[in-house]
């Protein structure tokens, strides 16, 4: 077994996660990541609904969950990530707000959209679907 492998089988836990989702604006072929640089997405620009589904996904919450925090209809968050309505700017503020609120962190860059989440592993442990991790 080489250093890096010996290294790896010491490791017992982790302390953070960081996930991301980008999506790539145009139908080129994808720029390597390496090759791309992220900004914050501006306060108040609204955000699509394939990433609102995307941002809920990473944070691990339900469209239930969303609703309620938003404080909008369960079919406005299904409608709105389906496509099938694009909500007024203020209903999609509040999407956002509750969002980010969760942990959700809207970036952009040349032809890409994202959002990045960060979750530490107790945070992970609390918000798991499985009893067992909840209870570590």
């Amino acid at each position: 077994m080489d250093q890096p492998e010996r290294q790896l089988d010491q490791i017992q836990s982790w302390h953070y996660t960081s996930a991301i989702k980008i999506f790539h604006l145009k139908n080129a072929s994808p720029l390597p990541l390496a090759s791309t640089s992220f900004m914050p997405l501006r306060p108040g620009v609204p955000i699509p609904g394939f990433l609102c589904q995307a941002a809920r996904t990473l944070l691990n919450v339900s469209q239930a969950w969303l609703w309620h925090q938003a404080a909008v209809s369960k079919k406005t968050i299904n409608d709105f990530e389906n496509g099938f309505v694009e909500p007024r700017d203020e209903i999609i503020g509040r999407i956002r707000r509750a969002l980010e609120a969760g942990g959700a962190q809207f970036v952009f860059g040349e032809d890409v959209l994202g959002v990045v989440v960060y979750r530490s592993s107790e945070e992970e442990s609390l918000s798991s679907r499985s009893a067992k991790r909840r209870t570590r």
